[in-house]
């Protein structure tokens, strides 16, 4: 199996393939309180299934909740926290649910927007930093002892 398998380089374009462009600026999003990663794919199913001639995205609750591998109800609440965060916008016109996708914010203006984001960013950051710096400790203490 190792090597049948194809390396993805996103630089590279592949034949009869299509991909849904994921803005970066979405990875800010999930310090936002109530917001999951996984939202990321629901956000990129509105996308895709988005009619630039139309103006819209109009696949129906059940196809979502299938392709986003969610109950209706989750799936329901997810598209509410993806409208709250100014993702994307939603209509009801006859029982038909019709979706407008927006460009996600850049990092400065989402913690303008969302300041408890921007703490929890600051306390993941430091996390990391903790975490850096105990298998630093960890490596140079195992390295001295192999070493003495």
């Amino acid at each position: 199996m190792k090597g049948s398998r194809i390396v993805f380089n996103k630089s590279e374009k592949l034949e009869d393939s299509f991909f849904i462009k994921l803005p970066s600026n979405l990875k800010w999003y999930i310090y936002i309180d109530g917001y999951k990663a996984e939202m990321n794919y629901l956000y990129a199913l509105i996308v895709d299934y988005y009619n630039a001639d139309e103006g819209c995205a109009y696949p129906s609750m059940l196809r979502l909740s299938r392709e986003y591998g969610k109950t209706e109800p989750t799936t329901r609440a997810h598209l509410q926290t993806l409208k709250d965060v100014g993702l994307i916008d939603f209509t009801d016109i006859r029982g038909k649910k019709y979706y407008v996708p927006f460009i996600p914010l850049d990092q400065e203006e989402l913690f303008r927007q969302f300041p408890e984001a921007e703490e929890k960013y600051k306390i993941a950051l430091q996390k990391e930093e903790q975490e850096r710096k105990r298998s630093l400790r960890n490596w140079v203490s195992k390295f001295h002892t192999v070493n003495n």
